[in-house]
């Protein structure tokens, strides 16, 4: 299935990027339990939200980190 064109021309006027969707993707594919949300300001996409809860075994530990952190740090330069 894809998304309309017309639509994904919208939401990326608001600020939501492929690389934002695909980054959605993903986290929805690892999470067990959590959520995920977008704060608009003006109509536009100013912050993103995520939680995500998932037991604490090696398995899920090591599927979340390589989902959120995609093989790179966190901390901002």
């Amino acid at each position: 299935m894809t998304l309309d064109a017309t639509l994904w021309e919208v939401l990326e006027a608001h600020g939501v990027t492929t690389a934002l969707m695909d980054k959605l993707r993903r986290l929805m594919e690892a999470q067990e339990n959590g959520e995920w949300t977008w704060h608009l300001v003006g109509g536009r996409l100013k912050q993103c939200d995520l939680r995500i809860r998932y037991s604490a075994d090696p398995y899920h530990v090591t599927r979340v980190e390589n989902a959120v952190l995609d093989g790179e740090s966190v901390v901002r330069s």
